[in-house]
């Protein structure tokens, strides 16, 4: 992930928020729905999102509820992130698939497969942390 530092100035922190706010509809997303889709504690979160801010990637969105405010990405976060997501998955790319052949990737496939079907199995594809509901 150094490219992303050296090439659009973000870390792979950043980026992960990012990729978030954008995939999100309005690009938009809760505090809990960071939460829940980085995996932080909410102190991390919430000191990496006002660094954020100070940098003019992110800002905080007024919601209905005071305790659980938003975040968007700003114009010029919105430009970085269209501009470093395709350089992201182009290195991807790069570094892991074009590095193996067809037979490689299809035993990995498989692989992954096997993994996710016993998750699945074993009811362990959503786990929460202790004390949060995996139910909707």
């Amino acid at each position: 992930m150094q490219h992303l530092q050296a090439d659009f100035g973000l870390s792979a922190a950043d980026y992960l928020i990012m990729a978030n706010l954008a995939d999100a509809p309005h690009s938009r997303m809760r505090t809990y729905e960071l939460i829940e889709a980085t995996r932080w504690e909410k102190s991390r979160l919430s000191h990496h999102l006002k660094r954020m801010e100070r940098r003019r990637l992110v800002r905080r969105v007024p919601t209905d509820k005071l305790r659980s405010p938003a975040f968007m990405l700003t114009e010029d976060g919105e430009q970085v992130i269209a501009e470093a997501a395709p350089a992201h998955a182009d290195r991807i790319r790069q570094l892991f698939f074009d590095a193996v052949d067809e037979e490689f990737l299809g035993r990995f496939v498989e692989m992954c497969e096997t993994v996710l079907a016993r998750i699945d199995r074993h009811g362990m594809g959503d786990i929460a942390p202790p004390g949060q509901s995996t139910v909707d």
